[in-house]
C-alpha cells in the first residue's frame, strides 16, 4: 500500500481591494473559505483543491508596499555605516542650502514620562498639560506616542480620550517605512503640514529609526531592518520631508528648484508623495508631470503586492483572469517624443554637420488621422518652439552656428494600404534629414506608423553616415544620394534638395502602421514569473529565444472602450522558485514589452491562481496507525478485525 508523502491543501482565498493609501497596494484583508455564494459580489474562485487564488483591484494611482527585515550578526556594522551616511547626506543638504542646520532627533518612542524629550514645546499653553499628559492619554488608550508631534496635531482631555478610545490603533507592525520589499527605498515627501499629519503613523511606527531636522518641517529619516523570520537580504528606507519649505514648499516655490536640488545632493527617489502647498502657484499637474519626467521610475505601472501571513507550499502560479477597460493610452512614455535627424552641407564641396531635432506629442489616446495633423502641425512649427535641437536645448530648427531655412516636412497617410509618408522640401540646400531613435531598446513613434525600427537611425549611426556624406561629389542630388548613399539602402534617410521629383525625397512606411491597435498587454512579474520563454527576431530570417518574467499576454482583439478581458479554465502554469511568498511584484507592458506609465492604463481585476502542496508532518503515534492499518489490511481475518 503506497501513501502519498505529501497533501494538497484546499483552501479559497479570496480578497479585497488594494488600499489607496498614501503609497501603498496591500492586501487588507483575505479570508478563507471553501464555499463562496457568488451572488455576495466578491470575486473567488470556487472549490480549487489545492489552489490559492488571489484577486487584485488595481488602480493607476498605486504604489508599493511591503518590506521585510533582517537578523543578521553584522546589524551593528550595517546600522553605524548608515548612521553615518545619512549624517552624510544631512550635512550636504546644510551645505546646498542656507538655514538648513542639522539637528539629531530625539527618540521617536520613549517609554518614561517624566523624561520625554520631544522636538517640539507648547506652545500658546494656557492650561497645565503637558506632553506627558498627551504621552498617558496615547499610552492608555492603545495608541504610540511619538517625539516628533508638534503641538497643533495632538490634543489633550478626556474628550480626546473617549475618542481615541473608539479608535483602532494603527497597525505599525504592517505599516511602516520597513515595510518596503526593495533593498533601498527612497522616499520624498513634499507638502504641507497636513501631508506631515498622515506620516507620522508610518515613520513613528518604524523601528531603530533614526534622523535630524532642519527646520520648518523639513525631515531626513533613515531606518534598516533588524529581524523577521523568512527573509535573508537588508532593507532600509531613506525618507525626505520637505514640508513648508520656504525652498521647495512654498508660494514661490518651483519643482524644478526641487529636483535640481535632489540632483545636487545625489538623492534619486524611488517613490515620491505630493500633497497640497500653500498658496502653491503650480497646480499638482504640472509639479506631478516634472516629477514624472525627471524621475520616470516612480510612476511605471508597477506593483507590489503583500501577503502579510504569507502563503507556504507555493509550486505554480497562473493568471486565471484578467479584465481591464480597453482604453488604455497610444501615446505614452518616449512615445510622447518623435525625434529626427538632419544632415546639412553648408558650403559645396564641404563638410557635412548634422543635428537631431524632437518635438511633443500630446499623452493620450490618439487616432492616426488625429495624429498625422499633430505631427504636421509640428513639423510646420507656427510658433517657432514647437521643434527643439537637442544639442543645446533651445527651440530651433537651424543649425548651431548656421543661417539655413527649415526644411519643408509633409505628412500623410494612405487609407488603402495604411502606409505613412513623410516627404521633404529643402530648397536648394544640401540636407539629408533621417527618423531617429536614441537606441534600438527605446520607444518611438515613428515604429507605431509601421516603420520598421531596425531601419530607424541612431545614435551609433551618425558617425558612419556623416562620414559617406562627406565622401559625396558637391551638389549631389537627393536621386544620387538615394541610389549611392550606402547606408540609405538599409536606414529611413531621405535627401531633401528639391532639384528632383518629390519621389526620391519620400520616406514610405513598410508596413501598416499599428498606432490605433496595439495587439495586447503583457503581465509580468519579476517575483512569480520565471518560467517562460520569449522569441525574438535577429534579423529577417533568425528568430532566439530568451528567458522572460512574462505570466500572459493579453490579447487585444476587441473594440475600443469595450473590456480587455481573459478567463482561463486551462491554467498557463509558471513553476515557482520558492515555496514560501509574502509579497509578489506585477508590472504591466505594452506590446513591445515596455512598462505602461500608471496614468496611460485604467483599473484593472486580476485573479491569479497558485498551486500549494504541503507536506504530512509524521509522528510516532501517525507512523504506528499507520503500520496497524497496513498490516490488518495485509491480514484480513473473517471477522474483519
Amino acid at each position: 500500500m503506497n501513501l502519498p508523502k505529501q497533501l494538497a491543501r484546499s483552501r479559497t482565498l479570496f480578497g479585497t481591494k488594494a488600499e489607496t493609501t498614501c503609497n501603498e497596494v496591500d492586501i487588507e484583508q483575505i479570508q478563507r473559505s471553501t464555499s463562496v455564494d457568488k451572488t455576495s459580489g466578491s470575486v473567488s474562485c470556487h472549490h480549487l483543491t489545492g489552489w490559492i487564488c488571489l484577486v487584485l483591484f488595481s488602480s493607476t494611482l498605486l504604489r508599493g508596499l511591503s518590506r521585510n527585515s533582517l537578523i543578521g550578526w553584522n546589524y551593528t556594522k550595517d546600522l553605524n555605516s548608515t548612521k553615518a551616511a545619512t549624517f552624510t547626506l544631512a550635512q550636504l543638504i546644510n551645505r546646498k542650502i542656507e538655514d538648513h542646520h542639522p539637528s539629531e532627533l530625539p527618540a521617536l518612542e520613549q517609554s518614561d514620562r517624566d523624561r520625554l524629550q520631544t522636538l517640539h514645546s507648547i506652545r500658546y499653553n494656557k492650561t497645565n498639560y503637558t506632553w506627558s499628559h498627551n504621552f498617558d492619554i496615547l499610552t492608555q488608550t492603545g495608541h504610540q506616542w511619538c517625539s516628533i508631534l508638534r503641538d497643533n496635531h495632538a490634543c489633550f482631555g478626556v474628550k480626546y480620550a473617549a475618542i481615541l478610545n473608539i479608535t483602532t490603533p494603527f497597525q505599525g507592525r504592517r505599516y511602516n517605512l520597513l515595510s518596503f520589499q526593495a533593498k533601498h527605498e527612497r522616499i520624498l515627501a513634499v507638502g504641507n503640514s497636513h501631508l506631515l499629519e498622515l506620516l507620522y503613523l508610518p515613520i513613528c511606527a518604524t523601528p531603530s529609526i533614526f534622523g535630524y531636522h532642519f527646520g520648518y518641517n523639513t525631515f531626513l529619516f533613515h531606518s534598516i531592518s533588524t529581524e523577521g523570520p523568512h527573509f535573508s537580504l537588508q532593507r532600509e528606507t531613506t525618507m525626505l520631508i520637505l514640508d513648508n519649505d520656504k525652498h521647495f514648499a512654498s508660494k514661490s516655490a518651483t519643482p524644478e528648484r526641487t529636483t535640481i536640488f535632489l540632483e545636487e545632493i545625489g538623492y534619486s527617489p524611488t517613490i515620491i508623495i505630493l500633497g497640497h502647498i500653500n498658496g502653491g502657484r503650480v497646480s499638482c499637474n504640472e509639479r506631478h508631470q516634472t516629477y514624472a519626467e525627471r524621475f520616470p521610475n516612480t510612476v511605471d505601472a508597477k506593483f507590489k503586492v503583500q501577503i502579510p501571513q504569507g502563503i507556504t507550499g507555493t509550486t505554480r502560479v497562473c493568471v486565471k483572469s484578467f479584465s481591464m477597460p480597453n482604453s488604455y493610452h497610444n501615446i505614452y512614455g518616449d512615445l510622447k517624443t518623435a525625434k529626427f535627424v538632419e544632415f546639412y552641407r553648408p558650403t559645396s564641396g564641404g563638410d557635412w554637420v548634422y543635428e537631431v531635432f524632437s518635438f511633443s506629442l500630446k499623452e493620450g489616446y490618439t487616432e492616426t488621422d488625429n495624429l498625422f495633423s499633430e505631427i504636421q502641425s509640428k513639423f510646420t512649427n507656427a510658433s517657432g518652439n514647437e521643434i527643439t535641437r537637442q544639442s543645446d536645448g533651445s527651440t530651433t530648427v537651424q543649425h548651431v552656428g548656421e543661417i539655413d531655412t527649415p526644411t519643408i516636412v509633409s505628412v500623410s497617410h494612405d487609407r488603402s494600404n495604411y502606409l505613412n509618408s513623410l516627404s521633404f522640401d529643402s530648397g536648394t540646400q544640401d540636407k539629408v534629414i533621417g527618423l531617429y531613435v536614441d537606441d534600438q531598446n527605446k520607444h518611438t513613434i515613428w515604429e507605431s506608423l509601421g516603420f520598421d525600427k531596425r531601419r530607424i537611425v541612431k545614435q551609433t549611426d551618425l558617425l558612419d553616415i556623416q562620414t559617406e556624406l562627406n565622401a559625396l561629389p558637391p551638389g549631389a542630388s537627393a536621386s544620387y544620394i538615394q541610389s549611392t548613399l550606402r547606408v540609405d539602402q538599409t536606414a529611413f534617410l531621405r535627401g531633401c534638395n528639391s532639384s528632383v521629383a518629390a519621389e526620391y525625397r519620400t520616406l514610405v512606411s513598410p508596413h501598416a502602421g499599428t498606432h490605433e491597435n496595439h495587439n495586447g498587454i503583457y503581465i509580468a512579474s519579476q517575483v512569480l514569473g520565471n518560467d517562460t520563454m520569449v522569441a525574438r527576431s535577429v534579423d529577417d530570417t533568425t528568430m532566439v529565444a530568451h528567458s522572460s518574467d512574462v505570466l500572459q499576454f493579453i490579447s487585444n482583439d476587441v473594440p475600443r472602450f469595450s473590456h480587455l478581458t481573459y478567463h482561463t479554465e486551462v491554467p498557463m502554469w509558471n513553476v515557482l522558485t520558492k515555496n514560501y511568498l509574502n509579497y509578489f511584484d506585477i508590472e504591466i507592458r505594452d506590446h513591445k514589452g515596455h512598462l505602461f506609465p500608471r496614468s496611460a492604463i485604467a483599473d484593472f481585476v486580476m485573479v491569479l491562481m497558485f498551486e500549494v502542496v504541503d507536506e504530512i508532518n509524521e509522528n510516532v503515534d501517525d507512523m504506528v496507525a499507520y503500520q496497524a492499518q497496513a498490516y490488518r489490511e495485509g491480514h484480513p481475518t473473517s471477522s474483519g478485525v
